[in-house]
């Protein structure tokens, strides 16, 4: 379905941000990883395409939160090894109950939805933004995108910008999983077209569910990762059918 680019062009890019910048990609790979699984198995119950899935919601919704709390199930050692069982248990009931939430689809990153984004983080999750609107090729994203991170290393604080480099790395990805899913390149020749501006609200939906899970459960962000995209993955599939 899509191919998962693990590699970082660091043209352009001193030496120093290139490890910080790997290590939040992982958001957005595993990210990508996990939509791919949805997918695979929603193919495997008969839901092949996303005419299948949108003909379907209650029964797909279903499948899809019950497929995410199998994956966070499997990592819940994760969260034993640095808390009790029970408080294991009720973390990552707490991220299946976010999946089931109504949610509409925001058009921007700085539309937060209620979480207090400073001045700069907001600055800094435009040029995101700007990025995902301005340029259509996960190539060109990509090389954009990692000039905009290069930029929030420089001049947001640590305890701000997790955010924004979590938002960058799974909106850039999600949007080379969706360019990828509906064959963009043969179909679509601008960003102005109505049917990419509907993935766009995708992409940023990807980004902002990640921004969330790591606001409203920082402990994932340090012990279980693997969570944040477990439920951006969840989220973005379910923005499909919304």
């Amino acid at each position: 379905m899509t191919i998962i680019d693990e590699t970082i062009d660091t043209k352009g890019f001193e030496a120093k941000y290139e490890s910080q910048i790997k290590q939040y990609d992982f958001y957005g790979q595993e990210h990508n990883r996990v939509l791919e699984g949805f997918f695979t198995e929603l193919a495997d119950k008969g839901y092949n395409n996303v005419a299948d899935i949108r003909n379907n919601k209650s029964e797909v919704i279903t499948i899809v939160t019950e497929s995410a709390e199998k994956l966070l199930r499997s990592y819940q050692y994760l969260l034993e090894e640095k808390s009790s069982t029970l408080e294991a248990d009720k973390i990552i009931s707490q991220v299946i109950e976010k999946i089931k939430k109504p949610r509409t689809l925001p058009k921007s990153l700085t539309d937060d939805s209620g979480y207090i984004f400073s001045p700069k983080q907001k600055e800094m999750l435009a040029m995101v933004d700007n990025v995902l609107y301005k340029y259509r090729t996960p190539k060109e994203v990509f090389d954009e995108m990692n000039k905009a991170t290069q930029k929030a290393i420089e001049v947001l604080p640590e305890r701000e910008l997790e955010a924004v480099l979590v938002a960058s790395s799974v909106a850039k990805y999600s949007n080379q999983f969706w360019y990828d899913y509906f064959g963009l390149d043969s179909q679509i020749k601008t960003r102005v077209d109505p049917d990419w501006i509907q993935i766009l609200e995708f992409v940023v939906t990807d980004a902002l569910a990640a921004v969330e899970m790591i606001i409203a459960l920082p402990i994932l962000s340090s012990i279980f990762p693997e969570a944040v995209a477990i439920y951006a993955g969840a989220i973005s599939l379910i923005s499909v059918i919304v």
